[in-house]
């Protein structure tokens, strides 16, 4: 069980959903998403499984769903996690995207394909910050090395944190 998995889950305060497969910029658009603007904004994400955003239906939280050519999100999972099997990483893609069809007509989603958010991240960004009523300065070019910069400085915090919270110091 993941330990921050609750906070990551879709909840009364959520303001937007941002899902997509593993490996499929997740983690760059998150955090891109929270760098861009001076608002506080909430958002459920990382949970890479359908019931993030098909619960929301009652909710109509607008929900940001990032979409990656299967062989490449499937190859890079692989590379990243070799222990799954390689045909049940294809069946979790099918399964979740299966998923995405039921939802992709609703106006509280919103699609991204992978390629333009990793190219045009201030384009991605901004547009969803747009449509989900944030403020974005839109003459401010997003820092895609700061966004990589605080991406690592999460990662070893949370290694840390597992360190301390394993006894090693």
């Amino acid at each position: 069980t993941r330990p921050d998995l609750k906070s990551k889950l879709v909840n009364q305060y959520t303001d937007v959903i941002v899902e997509g497969f593993p490996r499929s910029a997740n983690t760059f658009l998150v955090t891109a998403l929270q760098m861009s603007t001076d608002q506080k904004i909430n958002l459920a994400h990382h949970v890479h499984d359908p019931c993030q955003f098909l619960s929301n239906n009652r909710r109509s939280v607008p929900t940001v769903i990032v979409v990656r050519e299967p062989a490449d999100a499937i190859s890079s999972w692989r590379i990243k996690n070799s222990s799954i099997h390689l045909s049940t990483m294809f069946y979790i893609y099918v399964r979740f995207y299966r998923e995405v069809l039921k939802i992709i007509h609703s106006p509280n989603v919103h699609l991204v394909d992978y390629e333009e958010a990793v190219s045009f991240p201030d384009r991605v960004v901004g547009r969803i910050l747009a449509w989900t009523g944030h403020q974005y300065e839109s003459d401010v070019k997003l820092d895609v090395e700061r966004v990589f910069d605080e991406i690592d400085r999460k990662k070893e915090q949370r290694q840390d944190e597992t360190l301390n919270q394993n006894g090693f110091q």
